[in-house]
């Protein structure tokens, strides 16, 4: 056992965790890009927005996407065993709120089209996207972190849309001072409150 090792399973008492809405100021401050993760649920096209999605691994080339264990997109997507990553464009902001909504339908107002290796939903407003497999499913907490494996994709020449930090300074110097943190945070100042629907949940509810 190396010294690491030995760290990681000395017992140590836990300490708390700090509340949401702190774990989402602090979160919700790293800016990211914007996806919608998308699959069939039989034939009928299921997605949400998602912004909890990175590259894992070259060799094999893997992918995660974060899903709230409340999503029916989820539930569809390990039953299937495929999925598609829509990384969004920078004029995609309507696609982006249209699948961040809990409503149904979204699929009624946007056209689709079949993978040509998978045949899960391809958007049209994107700058790239990544079919993929299955690869592993692991549960963390109220999230399941999709593994896929990208058997198929492609890019376009144009700017992605992304979320950029969404917490003012002043907003975080104020809740790290009520709970006592004595630090210094330079954060972007000025940005709106997020808007509801992302699933990274550190910013906001889940829907899909």
């Amino acid at each position: 056992m190396t010294p690491q090792d030995q760290s990681l399973t000395e017992t140590t008492t836990p300490l708390p965790s700090v509340d949401l809405q702190t774990f989402r100021y602090v979160m919700g401050s790293f800016a990211s890009g914007v996806s919608v993760v998308t699959t069939l649920d039989d034939d009928r096209p299921r997605g949400f927005t998602c912004s909890a999605v990175c590259s894992v691994s070259a060799d094999p080339p893997l992918l995660m996407a974060s899903v709230s264990n409340r999503s029916g997109t989820l539930k569809a997507i390990l039953s299937h065993g495929r999925f598609t990553v829509n990384i969004l464009g920078a004029q995609a902001r309507s696609v982006s709120q249209l699948f961040a909504s809990p409503a149904q339908g979204q699929f009624e107002h946007v056209p689709w089209k079949p993978g040509a290796v998978t045949g899960m939903p391809l958007l049209p407003a994107t700058v790239g996207y990544a079919e993929c497999e299955v690869d592993n499913a692991v549960g963390a907490g109220d999230h399941t972190l999709l593994l896929g494996r990208m058997v198929g994709g492609g890019t376009r020449q144009v700017r992605g849309l992304a979320f950029p930090g969404q917490v003012s300074a002043v907003d975080f110097t104020r809740r790290f001072a009520a709970s006592g943190v004595r630090r210094e945070l330079r954060v972007g100042v000025g940005n709106p409150p997020p808007s509801e629907g992302v699933c990274d949940c550190t910013r906001t509810r889940c829907s899909g």
